[in-house]
């Protein structure tokens, strides 16, 4: 994709952006606490492209060596040479912004409820668990940029570059690359933190059913479409798309909404 045509989607996507009906998540997703997450992953996967940047480094991935490209020595070699996030970030910065993103989607699930009430976790075992959803979010983050890496290189090799073009293409890329999907990644992960967190609440308050929202516009996808003519469904089961709340995919603008019951006897506040 060159740079005028990038340029354009991402003018389109953020129009679109501007128009999400999930509040809830949009007031999140300009919050400091976010954009300095983003920051930080944007750092992070800018320091392991660069690593791909060297001439020399290049040599050693593809020894020089056209028929390669097709190779899964391919990927070992760039493995070889991996940057890990581990090394760059400390495990305990995502789990504390997974934390804050939980809070939010705790407070969203009060405010829908219509609960005066601040929600604030500290219930061990959800931390805990929220704490190895943040190794998990590295292993992916990690798989899909060796990917992107994996299918440029592949790429140039099928159009003969040379390893000193190679790394500087990869250059060329490392600042929108690291930019595009740190924003992708900061938001997805903020998504699924809140909505898992809103399901959680309305699961131990007693609340029976909730349903999907969308947008219902030209651009809603089929799969929430789906979801959204499931109507009311049992809190904990399936929507149709097979998850348990939103988001269905990235750059989801729906939300839940719970069918309130006429009491709510034991609402849970994050204990």
């Amino acid at each position: 994709m060159n740079e005028k045509i990038w340029k354009i989607k991402s003018s389109i996507e953020k129009f679109f952006y501007k128009t999400k009906v999930n509040i809830f998540l949009l007031r999140v997703l300009e919050s400091p606490e976010r954009m300095a997450f983003k920051s930080l992953m944007k750092s992070a996967i800018k320091q392991q492209l660069q690593v791909f940047t060297k001439k020399e480094v290049i040599n050693r991935i593809i020894g020089l060596e056209k028929g390669m490209i097709d190779n899964p020595e391919l990927l070992d070699g760039i493995m070889h040479n991996w940057l890990f996030l581990a090394s760059i970030i400390d495990e305990s910065e995502i789990s504390s912004y997974l934390i804050f993103a939980a809070n939010h989607g705790g407070q969203s699930a009060f405010d829908k409820l219509g609960i005066d009430k601040k929600f604030s976790l500290t219930n061990g075992g959800y931390i805990k668990s929220l704490s190895q959803r943040s190794k998990q979010s590295m292993t992916m983050i990690e798989k899909t940029t060796q990917l992107w890496v994996v299918k440029t290189i592949r790429e140039s090799l099928k159009q003969n570059l040379s390893s000193e073009e190679i790394a500087r293409l990869i250059k060329s890329y490392v600042v929108k690359i690291s930019k595009e999907r740190a924003d992708l990644i900061s938001e997805h992960e903020t998504a699924l933190t809140m909505g898992e967190m809103e399901a959680e609440v309305y699961r131990r308050s007693g609340i029976s059913l909730m349903k999907w929202i969308t947008a219902n516009d030209e651009l809603t996808c089929s799969i929430c479409m789906g979801n959204g003519n499931a109507g009311e469904i049992p809190v904990g089961a399936l929507f149709p798309s097979g998850v348990l709340t939103t988001p269905a995919h990235q750059r989801c603008r729906c939300f839940m909404l719970p069918i309130i019951p006429t009491s709510i006897n034991n609402i849970w506040d994050g204990q």
